[in-house]
């Protein structure tokens, strides 16, 4: 049979189906239509018309089947989405950042700042994100690499030393709070001192007046004596 005649076959069948649903005897009409399927079976053809010959069309993968015509296997549907909040993963991937994690120990028995290797493999996490740097096996500048670092740890640390060491000089919180209040209580004795002062200043002025008029009081007595003295003789 070419496909000529199992065109013909199929509209014969479909008419028959077609006829029998008008009617109204559906259950009839499709089995008919499934017989007719029986009884030629559906061939496999060339995009020519030609028939393939070969396999059975039941040993054809179907086309509801994981993979296609070609092998390959097709991409998995996606899930959908209800409402506007779809996002593509790409965009989700940069707004939500994963969580990093790592653990550096050193147990040699000197200071890291002179132990290179490991200098280099800790100041190597320290990078802004999206800015991923090569192992210290792989990277090519390997040599001037861990000398820019430990030369940076240093100053670091001699910079850091002499914040610490200015750190001492200042007082603390509760040694300031004692200042302010020994401050306080020098400056209201001094006020007390200045008012005492200004008292002082004038009760000595006072009592100098008081002098000049007893210094004048007792030229008037000696002058009024020698006159009664005078009178007398």
């Amino acid at each position: 049979m070419n496909l000529r005649d199992f065109e013909k076959v199929r509209h014969r069948a479909g008419g028959v189906g077609s006829e029998r649903i008008r009617s109204g005897d559906v259950s009839e009409a499709l089995t008919e239509v499934l017989l007719e399927d029986i009884r030629f079976p559906p061939q496999s053809y060339s995009k020519d018309g030609r028939r393939v010959e070969g396999k059975k069309a039941a040993d054809r993968p179907s086309s509801n089947s994981p993979t296609g015509s070609e092998g390959r296997d097709r991409p998995p549907k996606k899930a959908k989405t209800i409402g506007g909040d779809h996002k593509s993963s790409s965009s989700s991937d940069c707004v939500v950042a994963k969580s990093f994690h790592w653990q550096f120990s050193h147990a040699k028995d000197c200071p890291i700042t002179e132990d290179p290797d490991s200098v280099a493999h800790l100041v190597r996490h320290f990078k802004p994100a999206g800015c991923p740097l090569p192992s210290l096996r792989n990277m090519l500048e390997n040599d001037a690499y861990v000398k820019m670092v430990v030369a940076h740890a240093k100053a670091n640390n001699e910079f850091a030393a002499t914040l610490e060491e200015r750190l001492k000089d200042v007082p603390r919180l509760d040694e300031l709070q004692e200042i302010k209040k020994v401050v306080h209580e020098l400056k209201f004795n001094l006020k007390m001192a200045q008012d005492r002062e200004r008292a002082s200043v004038t009760q000595l002025a006072a009592a100098e007046k008081l002098g000049d008029q007893t210094t004048s009081l007792e030229a008037r007595l000696r002058v009024a004596e020698h006159e009664r003295k005078s009178a007398l003789d």
